[in-house]
């Protein structure tokens, strides 16, 4: 009978043994997985991040390219206009001399 309760008893030792280690496991795990969930929430923000200021370099490269065309193209439609006014300038002053004698 003896046996018999030493074996119970060493049995529920072992098995209060085994659920501390399984707790102290489970609380281990629990802290990993926190931890990896951190670090994976970190190196997403990081790439997005860089993702993001990659954007912005394109988007700041593009706009700039459609501003330097867009100012070639007035300044070519100025000088278009200048070019225009200094080959008519003489004819539209004395158009509107013209007009202006008949109306007076």
């Amino acid at each position: 009978m003896q046996d018999i309760i030493r074996k119970i008893v060493e049995m529920d030792e072992e098995a209060r043994r085994l659920k501390e280690q399984a707790e102290k496991e489970k609380i281990e795990s629990e802290k990993a997985i926190a931890e990896t969930k951190q670090k994976v929430h970190d190196e997403f923000i990081e790439r997005a991040k860089a993702r993001a200021e990659k954007n912005t370099q394109a988007e700041r490269a593009a706009l700039d390219k459609s501003w330097q065309e867009t100012k070639l193209l007035h300044e070519q439609i100025e000088n278009n206009l200048k070019n225009h006014y200094i080959q008519n300038k003489e004819k539209w002053i004395e158009e509107i001399v013209k007009r202006a004698k008949l109306t007076s």
